[in-house]
């Protein structure tokens, strides 16, 4: 009984002790690229062994779904072999079990997964990997843009460089408080291209991209370029970043009038952004608050004067913040006299006139007569 119950903690601690996994490449890289060195283009299978557990070898499998097809097996002292797609394509004479492909094809990248078994007929598999083979087959995209200062609207053309496999793309007004694009070019709006190699591109043409006041303060164009892998995550490989001064903020806020109440700028511009800024970069500029036409100030201040400074502030002469409270503007008086009786007083002049004339007459027929 004694016997039985050591066979069975020894055959557990075997088992227990020998850890496999999980498969990565070399100096932590993301992805192999199709012109890596053979620095970029090894997978590497750590495992641990207890005291007085032997290798015997080191396995190597590349997958397609369930299938296995290739497969490279390592012995600390006999030949390497290599069958399937793994044939001619891995180095033969290493001496520490790492697969390192001397061969970069499309084919070649999968899910690869590694084993180990022991000298005593142990033996344990580590899970499967997905390892892309990322073929950029050229380092150049296309961009131009063009600003309508009219309609406050930027218009952006993009083409993506040729990638393998097909990459995942986004483009559009992105802003760092918001996290994401909150005005992105859609999957319809992108332009698919196969080349003869595999590879995939991406464009649009003349996207239209509105500015106005609800634009984020942080908003920049953002064209990202990556692969996803099948498990969801994300490989990047390009981003850009684009702004310009028709949507970057440039000046004061766009004052809140009180009834009846206009603004006149002087030296300075409405932005897309609803915002007023200098003609000169860099400097100050002034603007008057008034009682719009047939309206006059009730009190003692006739307008209020204020200036947008560099840091795009208002302020007063005096270095105070500007209070149009008391800039009160009422209707004019209307002319003609009389008033409050809905036009009576000219009426009353129109009967005056006639009685003037009637007498005259009079007159003149009595000295006739």
């Amino acid at each position: 009984m004694m016997s039985s119950w050591l066979l069975f903690l020894a055959i557990f601690g075997v088992v227990a002790g020998l850890k496999v996994g999980p498969v990565h490449l070399a100096n932590n890289q993301s992805y192999i690229s199709y012109v890596s060195s053979d620095v970029h283009s090894r997978l590497i299978c750590p495992y641990e062994l207890s005291e007085g557990e032997d290798l015997n070898k080191v396995s190597w499998y590349l997958w397609d779904g369930d299938e296995r097809v290739g497969t490279y097996e390592w012995f600390p002292s006999l030949d390497s072999t290599a069958e399937g797609l793994l044939e001619g394509a891995v180095n033969m004479s290493r001496d520490d079990g790492q697969l390192e492909l001397t061969q970069l094809r499309y084919d070649l990248g999968g899910f690869y997964s590694c084993a180990v078994s022991l000298t005593d007929g142990q033996r344990k598999e580590g899970e499967k990997w997905e390892v892309l083979i990322i073929d950029i087959t050229s380092a150049s995209s296309y961009s131009s843009g063009k600003e309508n200062l009219t309609t406050c609207t930027y218009y952006e053309s993009f083409r993506s460089y040729p990638v393998y496999p097909p990459p995942t793309v986004h483009s559009g007004m992105y802003s760092k408080q918001l996290d994401w694009f909150y005005d992105e070019v859609t999957p319809r709006e992108w332009q698919k291209s196969v080349y003869h190699n595999k590879s995939t591109a991406y464009s649009y043409t003349d996207r239209a991209f509105k500015i106005d006041a609800n634009t984020p303060d942080d908003a920049v164009l953002l064209t990202t370029i990556g692969v996803t892998k099948t498990d969801g995550s994300y490989i990047a490989l390009t981003e850009l970043w684009f702004t310009s001064h028709m949507w970057t903020p440039k000046g004061c806020k766009m004052p809140s009038l009180l009834e009846h109440q206009v603004l006149k700028v002087h030296d300075g511009y409405k932005t897309c952004r609803d915002q007023l800024a200098p003609y000169i970069a860099n400097s100050s500029f002034e603007a008057e608050v008034r009682c719009e036409k047939g309206y006059h100030s009730e009190g003692s201040v006739d307008f209020v004067k204020m200036i947008c400074n560099k840091t795009f502030s208002w302020i007063t002469q005096d270095g105070e913040e500007p209070s149009l409270q008391h800039l009160q503007c009422v209707i004019d008086d209307t002319d003609g006299g009389g008033g409050g009786d809905g036009g009576g007083g000219s009426s009353d002049n129109v009967k005056s006139s006639v009685h003037l004339v009637l007498g005259t007459l009079f007159l003149l027929c009595l000295l006739r007569q």
